[in-house]
This record gives structure tokens, C-alpha cells and sequence, in this order.
């Protein structure tokens, strides 16, 4: 059994911290359950271009309001307390109107305080 508490995973390894937003990994590829869990903070009025092609990650919104963007569409959905979504190789944009907090899954998971390069790429599993 793992127990976490977010505050203790402040200033550790499991913790990621950008201008824009903050991840506390409650769970990383070293737990060995095959993903990691990821609450996530995002500031209003952001935008991230991201591309998570190395991974699939599934997205619950539990506070704010926000919109993605598949790139290769155009399409824009909005998102709020209650939305989610997965994201399998798609290039997208991540544009926050509120503060946001979302739950994160990564497989395969993150090691811990990486973050997205300047493409919006996690480094393969096992390059962090």
C-alpha cells in the first residue's frame, strides 16, 4: 500500500513546478503500477502548446474553466469541474480562463519533476 500527502511532495523529486503551474506526482513510474497520477494547478489566463507523444494521458477537471484545442483539427471543447479527456500523440493547446485543477494519468508514467520541452514533449520513460 502507498499513502501520499500533497503537501509532503512539495520540494521533493515528486513535485514539478513551471511559471504557470504546479504537479504534485502522487504516484511515478518508480511506484511500478505502470502510470503516474498527477494533481495539477494550472494559473488563469495560460496557454500551453503541448504535445505528449511519448505518452497517453487521461485529463479530470475538478475546478475552473478551460478549453483544448486539437491542432490537427481546429476544434476547440470547452472543459469545467467535471470534464475529461484523453490525449493519445495529439498536439493541442491547453488555455486556461480560471485557475484550474485538474488529475492527471500518464502511461507510460512520469518519473517525477520532468517537464514538457520546448515542443511540449515529456521525454520518453526512462530519459528523465
Amino acid at each position: 500500500m502507498i499513502i501520499r500527502e500533497r503537501e509532503d511532495l512539495k520540494g521533493s523529486a515528486q513535485f514539478a513546478e513551471t511559471d504557470i503551474w504546479t504537479s504534485a506526482r502522487f504516484f511515478t513510474k518508480d511506484d511500478a503500477l505502470g502510470f503516474s497520477l498527477h494533481e495539477t494547478r494550472v494559473k488563469a489566463g495560460t496557454e500551453q502548446t503541448l504535445w505528449y507523444k511519448n505518452h497517453a494521458e487521461a485529463v479530470v477537471i475538478t475546478e475552473g474553466e478551460a478549453e483544448i484545442v486539437d491542432l490537427a483539427t481546429g476544434e476547440a471543447y470547452h472543459l469545467g469541474p467535471g470534464s475529461a479527456y484523453a490525449l493519445t500523440g495529439d498536439r493541442h493547446i491547453f488555455r486556461t480562463f480560471t485557475d484550474v485543477v485538474c488529475y492527471c494519468v500518464f502511461l507510460p508514467g512520469l518519473s517525477g519533476d520532468e517537464v514538457p520541452d520546448e515542443d511540449g514533449v515529456y521525454p520518453e520513460s526512462g530519459e528523465a
